[in-house]
């Protein structure tokens, strides 16, 4: 290779190590000891209570059993139980000089229904040494005790670094180790203590401002608060401890006693689906009670935990007092399950009704615990809704009707986007992805926001709702995790920086829209209107499997997942084969369905794959071996040569619009992004239908904007090929125009805003000329990417290949134009607008790079690359044309 390609130093600027940031020994300890716990309970606990539990013992009280646990699931909650109550008798201080090593000195915090079964356990003569552990590596763990936080009067600085408290962090932690399919199938996530702490005292704040409560929360008795999916408690433990500043450090103690037995805990609710957490809840608050100085050991009361859907219980129990105030953290999605009670589908209907869309994501459960409450709030005449939730629903398409229901429903909506969405590429210029562009206050990949949602009950000159509507009151939150945690901590609703909306018809946006050109927008045709078929691309669940550089490397990924998940294996471990398979999303379902590749010929199963932008490769696609219908086979039949398929997006999760590329092969749904908002729709040029013409094709093109198109640019409509833009027009001059229409820079400026929520639309041609010149522009576009013809020679940026090998280490693009390959080779003559050139969220000249780190090159791979690296400088100048051509079009 020519040495004006390569370069020589001892290290690349930019290549220094990320700084190491050091833990905080408390969050080390808890998940020290999570891991200790986690262990235990695998090795030896549970095999101990399993083996309990099937042969009879500690059988559970009435209002237990009637749950008809299945064995394993009962072995299990009572494993998860014994870890925790372990934890919490080292955390309330509980003695160890009498028997059971202090546990029984806890039992009076766990649910009624269990107290007898654990009593009988901690008497169990095969546990003793399993308990004497638990309890020792709990004393170890070094965490201070409610009794410590007691004595100070206020929360142990140590202990504020784990942002939550210390028995649901460590539970939370326990679970990732011992059962993360249960934590991640029951979402439970404990919320943050920030974010708790922002949304009690904003609760608080609404109270005293919109419903003239002057001492807020205090006064419960003329409100009560209802956590409809408590998890491990974390809101009602913040409530708790807000009203302990609130009451207990200016009352005497026997007043704090008498507020918490006669208005707290009589006035709080909260409902829980699983066991497991259900029991952690009642230690939770059984020990933040303590620290607060009222021990439920010695006085009356309880906290309100019902285990049973929270949803369930909101239909069946009306508002105890005349201002109901829901507060939580609802399970954000259903993992396939269908809303099981007719009524909620009945009450979901308001939220889909006249959407006309072919999908809807509208049966998540935070979406059901949304509209359940908004209807409980509906039914109590006024109340105050705060739930923090995936933020989908803010400016998502087919949540539309959704927040017009909401603006219909309440007086005043407050909305903190906490943003954080890990499913949207966040790259920085040299390829790599950015450190702490914008972090999740949960460790999981949906972006959330708080929602505060405030209805006041009905003057006498508003006696029907149909006239209310709501002002929308918006806020945005970026920045790393614990700049978020910073910020809530010191914010309330009364300090938050709030932007007013006004959400416009038919969209109803819950984000901050300008919508500029929006009536010229709307004149045009959207793609639907113009291609009538089309659908999102291919979602194979499993393209580690199903998806391969050849076909020989897709039948040894096949053969191997086959074995790993045979019968004869799941025999081994102990779990039913049927009861996996029959379990949609399992990998034993999946390989169930895998079962009926084997035989089927290699001509008919293997087939070309557009992956991603220039990265074919290929699938074994045979329609009843994928999930959920996800094959799309009645739209993927007609994806072959000669067809071409224009694909695009439909919203955008951030970002500008670049989400325009075509395919002549089956399509990925992730062929332009991977985040979930933007999957790559597929509009085919032609429809493969038997007997429609010689060729048995025909245009996929709708006949009222062929009609008038050939209306405006005076050409007969020919139905394949371009025709002869003098007296005819084909389907791919139609193609070739949108194609160098939505390649436009000022196109994709211009429309920006509608862009991000709409199919693209198109101008139509004013006149022939105009029509012309974009098809050429194109025209030479569609073959640059679909490969067919290859770049201009003028376009070659990067040198000839040579016996030089390159050695992939790392990518770093410097200031000077350097593209850095490892510490002693790096590419130059590659300008910065080309590095960082983007279809989609892939940014092509990296991607391709990263997909062989740990490489070397040889030269015909790098010759591959300088193709690629061409076509991008070509296109280029090809959408800068397109620009100056839709200007002319416009104008």
């Amino acid at each position: 290779m020519p040495s004006r390609s390569l370069s020589s130093v001892s290290r690349p600027a930019g290549l220094s190590p990320r700084p190491y940031r050091r833990q905080p020994a408390i969050v080390g300890q808890c998940n020290r000891l999570a891991r200790q716990f986690a262990a235990l309970a695998m090795s030896r606990l549970y095999p101990l209570c399993e083996r309990a539990v099937r042969a009879g013992a500690w059988e559970p009280a009435a209002e237990m059993a009637q749950l008809d646990l299945p064995p394993a699931e009962r072995a299990d909650l009572y494993t998860q139980g014994l870890c925790c109550l372990a934890l919490s008798a080292v955390l309330a201080g509980a003695s160890h000089e009498r028997g059971r090593n202090g546990l029984e000195e806890v039992l009076p915090w766990l649910p009624p229904p269990l107290q007898s079964s654990f009593s009988q356990m901690l008497l169990a003569p095969e546990l003793a040494g399993t308990i004497a552990e638990l309890q020792e590596l709990s004393a170890a763990a070094s965490i201070p005790s409610a009794g410590e936080q007691l004595a100070r009067r206020a929360a142990i600085p140590a202990l504020q670094l784990l942002k939550q408290d210390p028995l649901i962090y460590c539970y939370e932690q326990f679970l990732r180790n011992y059962r993360p399919s249960l934590r991640r199938s029951g979402s439970i996530y404990a919320t943050p203590t920030p974010v708790v702490s922002y949304m009690v005292r904003s609760v608080d704040f609404l109270l005293k401002q919109a419903f003239a409560l002057r001492r807020g929360l205090s006064e419960l008795g003329r409100c009560e608060v209802i956590d409809p999916a408590v998890g491990s408690g974390a809101f009602l433990h913040g409530l708790i401890e807000f009203l302990a500043h609130q009451e207990g450090e200016q009352a005497e103690p026997d007043h704090w006693r008498h507020f918490l037995s006669e208005r707290l805990l009589p006035n709080l609710r909260g409902y829980e689906l699983l066991p497991a957490p259900w029991l952690v809840a009642h230690l939770s608050l059984g020990l933040k009670l303590a620290t607060c100085g009222y021990d439920l050991r010695r006085w009356p009361g309880r906290p309100q935990l019902i285990l049973g859907d929270g949803l369930l219980w909101l239909a069946r129990e009306p508002a105890r007092t005349g201002l109901p105030v829901l507060i939580g953290n609802p399970p954000y999605g259903n993992f396939g399950r269908p809303t099981r009670y007719p009524w909620l589908r009945l009450l979901l209907q308001d939220y889909k009704r006249d959407l006309g869309e072919r999908k809807l994501n509208l049966d998540d459960d935070f979406i059901k615990f949304m509209r359940c409450a908004q209807w409980y709030i509906e039914r109590a005449g006024c109340g105050l809704l705060a739930f923090i939730t995936s933020r989908t629903y803010l400016d998502g398409l087919t949540h539309r009707r959704m927040r017009e229901s909401l603006l219909a429903s309440f007086d005043e909506i407050y909305l903190l986007d906490l943003c954080g969405n890990n499913q949207r590429e966040r790259v920085a210029a040299e390829g790599q992805v950015a450190d702490g562009a914008d972090e999740n206050v949960f460790p999981i990949r949906q972006g959330v926001a708080i929602g505060f949602f405030v209805r006041r009950r009905d003057s006498v000159q508003r006696s029907c709702s149909v006239s209310r509507r709501a002002r929308v009151h918006y806020a945005l939150l970026r920045g790393s995790r614990s700049e978020k945690y910073t910020n809530l901590e010191r914010m309330d609703l009364a300090s938050t920086s709030w932007q007013g909306l006004q959400p416009q018809p038919r969209l109803y946006f819950f984000v901050p829209r300008t919508l500029a050109g929006q009536s010229e927008w709307e004149r045009y045709p959207a793609l639907p209107e113009i291609f009538p078929v089309y659908g999102t691309g291919i979602k194979t669940h499993l393209d580690a499997v199903l998806v391969g550089a050849s076909d020989t490397a897709i039948a040894q990924q096949i053969a191997a997942y086959l074995a790993r998940y045979s019968q004869d294996q799941l025999r081994r471990t102990g779990e039913a084969p049927e009861a996996a398979e029959s379990r949609r999303g399992t990998p034993q379902h999946k390989a169930q369905l895998l079962r009926q590749l084997c035989g089927l010929p290699s001509q008919q199963l293997y087939h070309d794959y557009a992956y991603r932008p220039f990265d074919t490769r290929r699938i074994a696609y045979w329609p009843p071996a994928i999930e959920a219908g996800d094959h799309r086979f009645a739209l993927m039949r007609h994806a072959r040569p000669p067809n071409i398929l224009l694909v695009t997006t439909r919203q955008l999760s951030q970002g500008s619009f670049r989400h325009v590329f075509v395919s002549q092969t089956l399509t990925d749904m992730c062929l332009l992004s991977t985040a979930t908002r933007e999957c790559a729709y597929v509009f085919p040029l032609y429809l493969f239908e038997d007997g429609a013409g010689a060729t048995g094709m025909r245009p996929n093109l709708a006949p009222a904007f062929i009609a008038d198109l050939a209306k405006r640019l005076n050409l007969r409509f020919v139905p394949w090929g371009s025709g002869d833009l003098l007296t005819s027009f084909g389907p791919e001059a139609v193609l070739a125009y949108l194609y160098a229409l939505f390649h436009a820079p000022s196109y994709r400026q211009r429309y920006s805003e509608q862009l991000s929520y709409d199919f693209p639309r198109s101008p139509l041609p004013t006149h022939l000329t105009a029509f012309r010149l974009l098809y050429r522009i194109g025209s030479r576009l569609l073959k640059l990417h679909l490969q067919i013809s290859p770049p201009h020679p003028s376009a070659y940026l990067l040198p000839a290949a040579q016996n030089t090998r390159l050695r992939l280490d790392c990518l770093h693009y410097s200031t000077d134009g350097r593209l850095w390959l490892n510490r002693h080779q790096a590419l130059a003559g590659l300008p910065p607008d080309c590095w960082h050139f983007r279809i989609g969220h892939y940014q092509i000249c990296a991607r391709w790079l990263q997909e062989r780190l740990g490489q070397e090159l040889s030269p015909a791979e790098y010759e591959r690359y300088r193709l690629l690296v061409a076509i991008v400088a070509e296109t280029q100048e090809l959408m800068a044309q397109s620009s100056s051509a839709l200007e002319a079009l416009l104008s």
